[in-house]
């Protein structure tokens, strides 16, 4: 156990006195788990220190009720009193950053609004691939079909049952596609947010429905040319095709 060990960071020595909780995740320093938390003295002396390479992060938590122009103004003082403290010169730019929330926010949400958008247009890509090679199988066996399809015909099927058997059967091989997809889904995102971020994932139970209409509409439109061109087979060329 580290507990009331030593340790060396950047030739100061420091008492090991407790161990956080391993939170797991990503980040441009290594993540949550590689965060030393020293007193603010401690910080101040290792921040004097030039080309150490050290950045310091003070977060400010505002009332609910404070207006823009209130924080406008503790920004304002929040500068000052930095330039202050950091004796940066008159005429010259500031040493440090001052950032609001709000702009980290809507960078995120911005970052996240292309990610979504390159997710639809992926989506939309393996959709229409998918769609072309179901109605190609189709097809196909709409063309081995033939004489059966002959047969049914013969017996009395009429074209709007034919269709309806091929364009159920090409629903069926798209919505078990989809179930197989959401299953794979959910296993891959709950591997990932337990051993990540030690939270479960899940799927709303909208976004489960709007993908499997997905996957009935793309399995009427796949299915939909082959449907036809079986039910409108003549039934004597079709009982004669070998």
């Amino acid at each position: 156990s580290p507990l009331n060990q030593s340790i060396t960071v950047y030739g100061s020595r420091y008492k090991v006195v407790g161990v956080l909780e391993e939170e797991g995740g990503f980040g441009p320093d290594g993540g949550p788990d590689r965060t030393l938390i020293i007193p603010v003295e401690a910080a101040r002396k290792l921040e004097g220190r030039k080309g150490s390479g050290l950045w310091f992060t003070l977060s400010v938590i505002l009332d609910a009720s404070t207006t823009p122009t209130e924080m406008e103004v503790a920004m304002e003082e929040a500068r000052g009193l930095f330039r202050t403290v950091r004796q940066d010169p008159l005429g010259e730019e500031d040493s440090f950053e001052l950032e609001r929330q709000e702009s980290l926010s809507e960078g995120l949400e911005e970052a996240t609004g292309y990610l979504r958008i390159g997710g639809f247009g992926i989506g939309f890509i393996t959709l229409l691939g998918a769609s072309i090679g179901l109605m190609n199988i189709m097809l196909v066996s709409v063309t081995e079909r033939t004489r059966e399809i002959g047969v049914r015909k013969a017996l009395g099927a009429t074209p709007t049952k034919i269709r309806q058997q091929f364009l159920i059967e090409a629903i069926v091989v798209c919505l078990l596609g989809g179930m197989g997809g959401i299953f794979l889904g959910l296993v891959v995102g709950n591997v990932i947010s337990v051993s990540v971020l030690t939270t479960a994932f899940t799927l709303p139970v909208v976004w489960i429905a709007v993908g499997l209409a997905v996957c009935v509409t793309v399995g009427v439109l796949a299915g939909l040319i082959p449907a036809i061109k079986a039910s409108r087979l003549d039934p004597i060329e079709a009982l004669r095709y070998e």
